[in-house]
């Protein structure tokens, strides 16, 4: 099962830790994206690492994982909603923690309807 993480504390927490929450949500939005999509294309643990130390690389990947938080959406049966674009500009103009609370926001609605769909299961 996979757990509702509150978009608030996503964003006090990475200000708390000076960003280190912020590299500790990254790795698990990536495993339960890939997890939940059965995706296999690249490691957790080596995008988190290409995350950190090829600052570049972090564009991308709020533009790629935002792209699956829309994907996992549209498996969970509710309206896709793509918000790479943005997701994108703000991680270049230095807001990724907002690209961060707006996947969150996306994620908790897929996984609130899961869990809603396993206890009426």
């Amino acid at each position: 099962m996979y757990q509702q993480r509150s978009v608030a504390s996503v964003v006090v927490y990475s200000i708390i830790t000076c960003g280190i929450y912020y590299f500790y949500w990254i790795y698990i939005t990536m495993r339960d994206i890939n997890g939940y999509l059965n995706k296999t294309d690249m490691d957790s643990g080596i995008e988190l690492v290409l995350c950190i130390f090829v600052f570049p690389y972090r564009w991308y990947w709020f533009y790629k994982y935002a792209q699956r938080v829309g994907e996992t959406q549209r498996a969970a049966g509710l309206p896709e909603r793509d918000d790479s674009i943005i997701c994108l500009i703000l991680a270049i103009i230095e807001f990724g923690i907002i690209s961060a609370a707006i996947m969150q926001e996306g994620l908790n609605k897929v996984w609130a309807t899961e869990q809603n769909n396993a206890i009426n299961f």
